[in-house]
């Protein structure tokens, strides 16, 4: 368990942020190590800062990044945690990757009114107010709209003028808009209007003029006006007008405000009210007396204010007090103390203040502070913990040289640092100062050579130096003076031992120094009685080894030096055998060394025992010596998060996290829980390459980690965790990688409506934590699609393709800087619509559709049944009645002939019967006709009938003329329809052979759109229609026209006419 605090001291080099651990492992709480710990963090914050530190480190967003202008009026975060920009060409929307610029454009007025920002605000609706040079511009986020409010001399109710400089609104959510050269304006959402109050100089209780600057309101709801003419301060009446009182700048009166030009208006957390001006710096409000004190520029006070002319006042959340000033850049105030800490621009600091330009200040949700000057500069509080020391050529007292090789902290508290090119560095923490140690060609006593590799001490006070190209230096800080020493006597032998190229250097007593050179091996030196020994080569497993080029050196708490080799691995030598022992790297063997290049060794101890970790070029290994254990590593490589796999150096904090250098960052690595914590140029370390042998364990607990730009020092517990849990936001929707447009901002949107041929599209999302964008990871799943989570890394897109039309949810949700999963999580409803064949209400009308055609194939299938059916029974009916009725008759004519005498009267019965059985072969046939399916043509229907016809008619010379028109010959007609058309037909035939006497017959058939008619005249004798109507044959012909639906008509004059009329065939 780990309780955090967290707090600001006042100290001399300002207010710095304090953040105290408290550690509780395996129950049992440490309390007087905390309260010691606490008092460590105090001290430190007390020590001085030297000048070349560098407390204040910005990281910048400028033109090259995408902002529009480097000249930054405002700044403002929304409430969905995009950052607002207003520069001088432009408004910039952040999302903490990419700029997206507003910008003016005369042909379109759904944009700016001008290019130039004054001010930004994001009411209580949402809405954001935008204060240009020319007039001022509202944008709706839910329409993605802007609207333009300009000046209208003939509108009383329009904006008073065109240059808005400041907006507010205050507790009751009024707009309030103060305007250059316009006075203050109060904007009224019902009329979409605005109500003006103005200067009038007559009247003492209104503005003390109309060009404002600053509008303002306080806890207690009054309101603030910064003019160009004093200060005025508004008091809201019963009938809901606004009554001032001023306070204009007197000359004689030494407490009235320091200067008319009014910038700026703050109140602190305590309600104090402050005012910076323009000529008369900062002012403090009493409400005793309506007094002001003044906290103005001093030309021999360095704690003074940098300059009077004030541009903007910012107190942020660990109520640190920012003045902003035109030219003379950024002042953190003590109002405690009422001193300032000046930070200025330095051209030779490129993590330094952009610009002494101040115009704006603002602090997001996470604690950064964002500061307008030449672009963007940010400060990340926890940057303010990595202190860090360069060269500087503006400081003679600052470090010599930024590639740092070496430290050394002396009994003193003194720290020695070597550098590669600048000689040595004594820094004094104490003063804040560096004194430089470089090589002197006429001065013997000076370093040998300016390339220092190793620094460290005896314990008596002498400093012994290395140099990676000119011997050893033996250094006594209290004459300053160095003894070079390039050989040293050879205890076996009359020759010289050469030590002109050291790479580092470790006391295993007061008496015994090794080195590990690159030119001798590893070289044993007594410097009492100035005689050494070399080891260039050792016998191992029946091969020699070459000790030619050694990198590092450790005293191993067990009686062993160890030893880091080019090429060859780990050594270890026993001080008292003299022997070696070696661990080399076998590819096939994972429990050997990670790589042959050894770079750094450091030794810890746990509960159970010693671990020796080993940096390498291919990660860190570490193996406990003691026991059966030894010679069996375990590595940590980039696999298990580290940032690089070649490591620099190695140091424990005191409690118990390795702090691991490497040349792509710094790592902080708990062996408990496994996890790592990077760090990188971007948290204030002096580059992401480190140095060989750069780092040191003060005897405070502060570290030291020297690189390729100067070196860091730090306290490992002031190095604390961001809890800050970002939105997630999306930022682009594509489909078919074209940007998909839907009339509102993307933050407004919370369902996404797709077609079904939108089968490939994508997101862009976005966690808004500003400090280190890189840094943050992703986690993303569409819910329907995929099973989990998918981590992707600082991957912040996704795509789909062919996704089924169905309801799904897209969730993303993302890290802050320091890898901790926010629970806020991004969710947008995707709806894929489906083809419309594959829509519920097109199956169920297919379904239904489906089953008609069922049902009406089963009609048919019935109709055509019953249609059968109804011809079988009208067969039946029709044997029954002509056939029945026929053979009726040949029976009686049988009877009668068996019974008849008369020879004669049996010949007249005999020819009845004949004639009888004729007419029933004729009927049979007609019958048999009409249901074969052979005959379903018309063309047969009309052979039928000509033979008919003309069989009947020949037989009694009656000249017969048939005309045929429009009848399809090969259209097919139902066998009802043929047959009662043939019966009706036939039937109409008879009765003129039979009846009619006459002579010509005509027949027509016409088959036109009008419909089918069947016409048959005679020019006999006619007929008396009511004997006609009693007939049987005429009843028939009706029955079988009802059956058709059709009309049978009989006209008898000067013969006889039958017409059937029916729907066309």
């Amino acid at each position: 368990m780990i309780r955090i605090g967290r707090g600001w001291i006042i100290c001399k080099s300002g207010i710095l942020y304090v953040s105290y651990v408290i550690v509780v492992r395996s129950k049992k709480v440490f309390m007087k190590a905390g309260w010691r710990l606490i008092g460590l963090i105090i001290l430190w914050l007390f020590q001085p800062l030297s000048a070349s530190a560098q407390l204040y480190q910005f990281r910048h967003l400028t033109v090259k990044e995408g902002l529009s202008q480097s000249s930054v009026n405002c700044i403002m975060q929304g409430r969905h945690g995009f950052l607002w920009i207003g520069t001088q060409d432009g408004l910039n929307r952040y999302d903490g990757y990419d700029f997206r610029i507003y910008r003016y454009d005369p042909a379109d007025s759904n944009t700016l009114s001008n290019d130039w920002i004054w001010d930004v605000l994001e009411d209580r609706s949402g809405k954001i107010w935008i204060a240009t040079w020319k007039g001022l511009t509202k944008y709706d986020p839910c329409t993605d709209c802007f609207t333009r409010y300009l000046p209208d001399v003939n509108n009383p109710g329009a904006i008073s003028g065109e240059r808005p400089a400041s907006l507010c609104q205050d507790k009751e959510g009024n707009l309030w808009i103060g305007i250059w050269g316009g006075g203050l304006d109060r904007y009224d959402p019902e009329t979409d209007g605005f109500v003006r109050i103005l200067s009038h100089p007559e009247d003492p209780k209104t503005l003390p003029g109309n060009l404002v600057r600053d509008v303002f309101y306080d806890h207690k709801n009054r309101l603030w006006v910064g003019t160009w003419s004093g200060l005025g301060l508004g008091e809201k009446q019963k009938d809901g007008s606004v009554t001032f009182t001023r306070f204009v700048h007197d000359e004689n009166d030494p407490r009235s405000i320091g200067s008319n030009h009014v910038m700026s208006v703050l109140e602190d957390h305590t309600g104090r009210i402050w005012i910076g001006t323009r000529g008369g710096g900062l002012n403090l409000f009493s409400e005793k007396d309506s007094s002001f004190e003044h906290f103005v520029y001093e030309n021999e006070n360095a704690k003074s204010i940098s300059s009077n002319d004030i541009c903007v006042l910012y107190e942020d959340s660990q109520h640190r007090f920012w003045v902003g000033t035109f030219t003379e850049g950024l002042n953190l105030f003590d109002p405690v103390k009422g001193t300032f800490t000046r930070i200025l621009q330095n051209p030779d600091d490129p993590k330094g203040l952009l610009s002494n330009n101040v115009y704006s200040i603002t602090e997001d949700r996470s604690g950064l502070l964002w500061i307008g000057a030449g672009g963007l500069n940010i400060l990340d509080p926890r940057m303010v913990h990595f202190r860090y020391y360069r060269y500087s050529r503006k400081n003679k007292f600052s470090l010599s040289n930024n590639d740092v090789s070496s430290f050394y902290e002396d009994n003193m508290g003194n720290i020695w640092v070597g550098t590669k090119g600048g000689g040595l560095n004594g820094f004094n923490l104490k003063t804040g100062r560096f004194t430089v140690y470089s090589h002197i060609p006429e001065d013997m006593r000076s370093i040998s050579s300016n390339h220092v590799s190793a620094v460290t001490g005896d314990g008596s006070g002498t400093i012994w130096v290395a140099t990676s190209n000119n011997g050893l230096n033996r250094f006594d800080p209290v004459s300053k003076k160095f003894t070079h020493i390039s050989a040293i006597q050879n205890t076996e032998g009359k020759e010289m031992i050469d030590i002109k190229y050291i790479n580092d250097l470790c006391f295993t007593s007061k008496n015994i120094l090794w080195m590990a050179t690159d030119n001798r091996g590893l070289v044993r030196y007594d410097v009492l009685n100035t005689q050494g020994k070399s080891y260039k080569s050792i016998a191992w497993a029946d091969k020699i080894i070459d000790l030619s080029s050694l990198l590092t050196l450790t005293a191993g708490s067990g009686g062993k030096l160890w030893i880091g080799t080019w090429g060859v691995g780990l050594l270890s030598l026993n001080l008292k055998t003299e022997r070696f022992s070696v661990y080399p790297v076998h590819e096939k063997d994972t429990l050997s060394l990670a790589g042959n290049m050894v770079h750094v060794i450091y030794e810890t101890r746990d509960s159970t025992g010693r671990i020796l970790w080993v940096g390498t070029n291919k990660g860190l290994s570490y193996m406990r010596p003691d026991g059966p254990s030894c010679g069996k590593f375990r590595h940590i490589t980039m696999k298990n998060g580290l940032p690089s796999n070649i490591i620099y150096g190695i140091l424990q904090d005191n409690r118990g996290f390795l702090w691991i250098s490497t040349n792509m960052g710094l790592s902080r690595y708990d062996p408990l829980s496994g996890r790592i914590k990077n760090f990188d140029i971007y948290d204030g370390l002096q580059n992401n390459e480190f140095n060989l042998h750069a780092c040191l364990k003060l005897q405070d607990g502060s570290l030291l980690f020297g690189g390729v730009n100067g070196f860091n020092l730090f306290r490992p517990e002031m190095i604390m965790e961001n809890d800050y849990q970002p939105p997630v936001v999306l930022t682009s929707f594509k489909v078919f990688n074209k940007e998909m447009e839907f009339g509102k901002s993307l933050t407004e949107i919370k369902k996404i409506v797709l077609n079904w041929k939108h089968n490939f599209f994508s997101f862009e999302f976005a966690a808004l934590d500003f400090a280190q964008s890189a840094k943050i990871q992703y986690a993303y799943r569409m819910v329907g699609v995929d099973k989990d989570w998918v981590f992707s890394d600082n991957r912040r897109y996704v795509s789909y393709t062919r996704i089924d039309p169905g309801d799904y949810v897209f969730q993303v949700k993302g890290t802050n800087r320091d890898g901790i999963w926010s629970d806020k999580i991004l969710s947008v409803e995707i709806k894929v619509r489906p083809p419309y064949w594959r829509t519920w209400w097109f199956k169920t009308l297919g379904v239904v559709l489906f089953l008609l055609i069922l049902y009406g194939l089963y009609r048919m299938q019935l109709q055509k049944l019953l249609a059968l059916e109804r011809l079988r029974v009208r067969i039946a009916s029709d044997l029954h009645d002509d056939i029945g009725s026929a053979l009726t008759r040949i029976s009686i004519a049988s009877e009668q002939m068996q019974a008849a005498k008369d020879y004669n009267r049996v010949i007249r019965l005999s020819k009845t019967i004949g004639i009888i059985s004729r007419e029933i072969i004729s009927t049979m046939s007609d019958i048999i006709w009409s249901i074969d399916a052979r005959n379903d043509t018309l063309i047969q229907l009309l052979d039928r009938m000509q033979d008919v016809a003309f069989s009947a008619f020949s037989m009694k010379n009656i000249k017969v003329d048939i005309v045929q028109k429009d009848m399809k010959k090969k259209k097919k007609i139902p066998v009802d329809y043929r047959q009662s058309i043939f019966c009706i037909y036939k039937e109409a035939l008879n009765n003129i052979v039979k009846h009619a006497h006459a002579t010509e017959v005509k027949i027509k058939l016409l088959n036109t759109d009008r419909g089918f008619t069947m016409e048959i005249s005679d020019n006999g004798k006619g007929f008396d229609p009511e004997k006609l109507s009693k007939g049987n044959g005429l009843r028939n012909m009706r029955m079988r026209a009802e059956r058709l639906k059709a009309k049978l008509e009989v006209i008898t004059n000067r013969g006889m006419t039958i017409r059937l009329s029916m729907k066309k065939l």
